[in-house]
């Protein structure tokens, strides 16, 4: 089936709206060593918050589903879970609980009796992190298959 002008324009904009949200979110990253090596822990924790936002926003725009900046990319991610390539949409479980967990962190809960905060916030700062790489992995996985970039295993 021949598509249009405009269908082909409107994929070469998502692709490359896409393309410039992982590229800020991969820049982001790598921002993240530093704030953990001056001990700025909820920083961390913030940042990483936002990259998974931008690698959510990425992966909807590959879709064609633009979020306004007034609604939660990852409720928008949720409603569209179907609309994901077979290889990412088993992977929205862990991808929703993630954005649920790191949301969740905005407010810390007050420290267990005798654990320092220092190593608290350093765990959760590391796994944020964690959280975040994989996000982004996930993100350019969802880019290369709708681009034709890597084949899908589910064709």
């Amino acid at each position: 089936m021949p598509r249009s002008v405009a269908d082909v324009t409107a994929t070469m904009t998502n692709v490359r709206l896409a393309e410039a949200f992982l590229d800020r979110a991969r820049e982001r990253l790598k921002a993240l060593d530093t704030l953990r090596n001056e001990a700025d822990y909820s920083d961390v924790i913030r940042e990483a918050r936002d990259i998974v936002e931008l690698c959510f926003r990425g992966m909807l725009r590959i879709m064609g589903v633009e979020v306004s900046r007034y609604r939660d990319a990852g409720e928008v991610l949720n409603e569209n879970v179907p609309k994901l390539p077979g290889e990412v949409r088993g992977q929205a479980e862990r991808l929703h609980e993630i954005y649920i967990d790191l949301a969740r962190r905005k407010s810390l809960v007050p420290p267990e009796e005798g654990v320092p905060v220092e190593k608290l916030l350093l765990a959760d700062a590391d796994r944020a992190t964690a959280e975040a790489e994989w996000v982004l992995q996930v993100a350019q996985l969802t880019l290369d298959i709708v681009t034709h970039r890597r084949a899908s295993a589910s064709r």
